[in-house]
């Protein structure tokens, strides 16, 4: 790795967090915030089409050359492709916060709520072509309810659970290079990955469109009931009735049992 990638690659991190009461002896809110930011100039050896095939390219295919790095006189040549060495940007950005909320309604009942989601995504240019980047995005987030109600013997807690995570992968020209610019395969559209000569692609299904993506969410709701019991200046407490209930998207799979 050059000496100018070194000094461009940044890694920042930042937190922050607050807390205190909002009505005294009723209600506490706290949040928190984590965030990660890093810019990393990976090392990068691409075989490319070398100077002679381009200028032998017909009209057609000129424009799909701009998918690969260009190569100088000097790049080692191997009868058709050259090899170009370079240092693609890989970007990574996440974003991580949660609060909680706390609730005294009386001397018997208490609530909390609590929120917590992670987003986050990277742009990373592939090594064996810089021109062509992975893109991935994903974003989690988790919400919680529960309800507390304590009396001298017995103790029922309800609670509420939802969370729903999406994941988001595909493939493109890496911006800011001549591939972005190619006009795609489809009217309007970036293109995709183009496959010459039997070799991979890390995004093959993007010919036509995105590589993939996946979403779903859980629901889940639980009681739970105890009995307690007092003895010589100590409590205990054990369990005594359940209910449960859960249901998934988009399997669209619920279950229930007590």
């Amino acid at each position: 790795m050059t000496r100018a990638a070194l000094r461009h690659s940044i890694a920042i991190n930042s937190e922050a967090r607050s807390g205190g009461p909002i009505l005294k002896d009723k209600t506490f809110l706290f949040v928190n915030y984590e965030g990660f930011r890093q810019s990393l100039h990976q090392t990068s050896a691409a075989f490319v089409p070398d100077l002679a095939s381009r200028a032998k390219a017909v009209p057609s295919v000129v424009p799909l050359l701009n998918l690969w790095p260009t190569p100088s006189a000097s790049d080692p040549d191997f009868n058709g492709i050259a090899e170009v060495f370079s240092s693609p940007l890989q970007t990574i950005r996440e974003d991580f916060g949660t609060a909680r909320l706390d609730h005294v309604i009386s001397n018997q009942d208490s609530v909390t709520a609590a929120y917590t989601i992670d987003d986050g995504g990277d742009v990373t240019a592939t090594v064996a072509d810089p021109f062509s980047s992975d893109i991935l995005n994903l974003r989690e987030q988790v919400l919680s309810l529960e309800e507390n109600h304590a009396a001298s013997t017995f103790a029922n807690t309800i609670r509420f659970g939802f969370s729903r995570a999406g994941y988001f992968f595909t493939g493109g020209p890496t911006p800011g290079t001549p591939a972005a610019s190619v006009p795609g395969f489809l009217a309007g559209r970036q293109v995709g990955a183009v496959v010459v000569g039997g070799s991979a692609a890390s995004n093959p299904q993007a010919q036509l469109g995105l590589a993939g993506s996946n979403n779903g969410s859980n629901l889940h709701i639980a009681r739970n009931l105890f009995t307690c019991r007092s003895r010589r200046g100590r409590s205990s407490c054990f369990p005594t009735d359940s209910m449960q209930f859960r249901l998934s998207a988009p399997a669209g799979i619920a279950r229930c049992w007590w």
